[in-house]
């Protein structure tokens, strides 16, 4: 959302008082903090929209699972949860993750250069969803009830 990588019908980006703003992918090079840079969700597409790309996700699964076989069946929540914790576990999970990758792709993973990697990569969102979402307390009524509810999970 915040990269403009999704139709402005899900949302975009905004400044901390609400209004929207057009930097973008840009965002990363010209010193932008997440503090001044939230996403905001346009409610009223919202499920429909999560539904539309959970569909998209089970055919994509679908053809990756043919070729590759369920090994290789990760979340990108599980790749790169690392970068946005430094914790031990999160870090632990998206090893797994990668090495369920490699295997797939019959490279044999190396912990020590996989962790050596993981850990060279900042984390990326210090802050909450509640602080990164300038709506969220719309987002959380919205979601708190449907099959997207795990999304309101935070781990920080």
């Amino acid at each position: 959302m915040k990269d403009c990588f999704v139709s402005n019908q899900m949302g975009h980006p905004v400044d901390s008082r609400g209004k929207q703003r057009y930097e973008c992918f840009q965002r990363r090079k010209a010193g932008l903090t997440d503090a001044d840079y939230k996403a905001k969700l346009n409610i009223e597409h919202l499920l429909s929209g999560l539904h539309a790309q959970a569909e998209d996700l089970k055919r994509a699964t679908t053809i990756v699972e043919k070729e590759l076989g369920p090994s290789c069946n990760v979340s990108y929540e599980d790749l790169f949860e690392f970068e946005f914790s430094d914790q031990g576990v999160a870090l632990e999970k998206s090893f797994h993750a990668w090495s369920k990758v490699l295997s797939a792709l019959e490279v044999p993973p190396r912990r020590d250069i996989i962790l050596e990697y993981l850990k060279g990569v900042p984390t990326r969102n210090p802050y909450p969803l509640r602080e990164a979402i300038f709506n969220f307390d719309e987002v959380r009524a919205e979601l708190e009830d449907s099959p997207f509810a795990w999304m309101l999970q935070d781990g920080r």
